[in-house]
């Protein structure tokens, strides 16, 4: 590929389905290191074919060139290998850029190249199967892809958001920006919930009125949904955790000890907590313990 400064203005001519990568953290901070883009000539213009971020950050910052390789006429399947080998000196392909780049190309290239050629330049095993794995990765909702693009999420992990297109999520990662485990708890928990129940998510948002839990509570509505979730998925869960901690508020133990089951009610364990500040305390934690096999709440809290 031969390497010249290009007028912005002469990469105009944007064809969009060439736009398969996610932008670059470089784009945002810095134009001084980024890696220059790729066209392909076509009369006295260019047409853009890899770094549509880039260009848009130069047009920002009212640039007027840019670097660029010039890539001459190549058949289909070789300026794919091409772009997608040139991506991968930087990073390894997401599994929905992936997605994108199948889905453009197959009707246009013959399967068996597909699961050989263009496998090896995405960087990806070879074979049919994992080819039709990644294009039903293009059912997942591009909020959804984003997100998870960004966590580093595995094939795997992503094909679990299929068709999963909801309002309700999309509020969910807008604003509380939640990590890759809380927003995969939260999902699970919701769509279980709808399936054990009989409803439609709506109908749970609704009654546990996430959407005003949202709205006020912005960032710190995670844990907040994340409770109320876990709630209603063990209803015996949650039964459990009220008696116990009814048990515990009757149990006469100094202020400095702490007492805590194991939440998770997994184990009959119970871990005693104690900050000791001066002697007359440590009397008092020898003589609560002293009296512990006379508590018969401490018997309770095991059985519970």
């Amino acid at each position: 590929m031969d390497f010249k400064k290009l007028k912005i203005s002469d990469c105009k001519m944007v064809d969009k389905k060439w736009d398969f990568f996610f932008s670059e953290e470089e784009v945002k901070t810095s134009l001084l290191s980024v890696n220059p883009i790729i066209v392909e000539p076509e009369g006295n213009k260019y047409v853009l074919l890899y770094g549509f971020k880039i260009v848009e950050a130069f047009q920002e910052r009212d640039k007027e060139t840019i670097p660029a390789y010039i890539l001459n006429k190549l058949p289909l399947v070789e300026k794919i290998k091409k772009i997608a080998e040139y991506h991968r000196q930087k990073r390894s392909l997401y599994p929905i850029e992936i997605a994108k780049i199948i889905d453009k190309i197959e009707d246009k290239v013959k399967k068996e190249k597909l699961a050989t050629e263009i496998a090896d330049a995405l960087g990806i095993n070879r074979g049919y199967q994992i080819i039709d794995e990644y294009k039903s990765l293009n059912e997942v909702p591009e909020y959804i892809a984003r997100f998870l693009t960004k966590k580093d999420a595995s094939l795997k992990l992503i094909r679990q958001f299929r068709n999963r297109d909801e309002s309700v999520l999309k509020k969910i990662l807008d604003k509380c920006e939640p990590t890759l485990n809380e927003f995969m708890n939260i999902s699970k928990n919701l769509y279980e919930i709808a399936q054990r129940e009989d409803k439609n998510i709506f109908e749970i948002v609704e009654e546990l009125e996430l959407d005003r839990i949202l709205s006020k509570q912005g960032k710190q509505a995670v844990g907040k949904i994340y409770s109320l979730l876990e709630k209603r998925r063990y209803p015996i869960k949650n039964e459990y955790e009220t008696k116990l901690r009814n048990e515990l508020k009757k149990i006469d133990s100094p202020s400095f000890i702490k007492i805590n089951p194991d939440w998770s009610l997994e184990t009959r364990n119970l871990k005693f907590e104690a900050k000791i500040s001066e002697e007359r305390e440590l009397d008092q934690l020898i003589d609560f313990f002293k009296g512990v096999d006379k508590q018969p709440l401490i018997k309770i809290l095991s059985e519970i």
